[in-house]
This record gives structure tokens, C-alpha cells and sequence, in this order.
């Protein structure tokens, strides 16, 4: 009777212990218009996703476009006919200028941010907060970097953006 009881005690410790992956991503949007500006200003609309993706994939996915981004899709870098739409979208406070992304209940996933106003849209992957129900970063839109002709990627503090 005392190796059931023990038996219970282990088990029930043990489903007490696990980590859970029920987390909340704030993201904080802001944009500064001009290089020289010093001011920066709340992002005026961003639509936001996330799609779950392994820890080790072998397939990299990105937005192939800004249209794509906003329509919630995103491609597959080696096969760009595996195109996966959203897990999540999330939803944006425009008063203070935070993107919400809820209830990320798997370890890996990659995060799309458009900036609907400028037409630049943003990507990164990020590990999923074990037990930390709430997680807060930022991301700083610039469009005076997309002004030329031919602008390419721009990667800055593990976002990388594009128009």
C-alpha cells in the first residue's frame, strides 16, 4: 500500500512541474521618420501573425513580400511553392502603440509585424518564454531606410525588415 502511495505522491509532483507555453508577446511598435530625428513616434497600424515552426527546421520560411506578410502567408526560402498561412494573429493597441501576440502554445515560432502605413514589413523567430506568461520586446520601423532604388533586407536587432 506504501509503494501506491508513493507511487501517487511522484506522479502528481511530477504533472505539478511542467512547463507550460501559454505566453503573451507585447511587442512594442514605434517609428522614426527621419534619420536625424531624435523623436519617436507609435506606429500608427500593425498587423501582426505568428506561425509555429521546429526548433531545428530544415526549411526556412520568410515573407516572399509585404502583400504576402499582410495576407498572413509566409514561403519557404529552398521551395517557394510550401507556403504556410498563420497560427495566431494578433492585435494591435494603437493608443500605445503594442502589438499582442496570445496564447503561443508551442516552443518555436517565427513572428511577421507590417507596418501597414509605411509598407514595410518585419520577421524574426523567437523561443517561446517557458513559464513566463508575459514577454515584452520592441521593434523600431524606419522607412527613410527604404528610400532608394533597389532596397533590399535590412536586419537590425534580430528583426530583419523589407518593403
Amino acid at each position: 500500500m506504501k509503494n501506491y502511495i508513493c507511487i501517487a505522491l511522484v506522479l502528481l509532483l511530477a504533472g505539478c512541474n511542467k512547463f507550460t507555453l501559454d505566453s503573451s508577446y507585447h511587442i512594442l511598435c514605434d517609428t522614426k521618420m527621419l534619420e536625424e530625428d531624435m523623436e519617436l513616434i507609435i506606429t500608427p497600424n500593425v498587423v501582426s501573425f505568428a506561425y509555429y515552426i521546429g526548433e531545428k527546421e530544415q526549411e526556412h520560411y520568410s515573407p516572399a513580400s509585404y502583400d504576402e506578410a499582410l495576407s498572413g502567408k509566409i514561403t519557404s526560402v529552398k521551395d517557394r511553392s510550401k507556403i504556410l498561412s498563420a497560427d495566431i494573429v494578433g492585435g494591435y493597441n494603437a493608443v500605445n502603440g503594442t502589438c499582442v501576440l496570445s496564447n503561443l502554445s508551442k516552443k518555436f515560432a517565427l513572428f511577421v509585424l507590417c507596418d501597414t502605413e509605411n509598407k514595410i514589413y518585419a520577421y524574426r523567430e523567437f523561443e517561446v518564454g517557458e513559464d513566463i506568461p508575459l514577454i515584452t520586446t520592441s521593434i523600431l520601423f524606419q522607412p527613410f531606410l527604404f528610400t532608394g532604388e533597389g532596397d533590399n533586407e535590412i536586419s537590425e536587432k534580430g528583426w530583419i525588415f523589407n518593403k
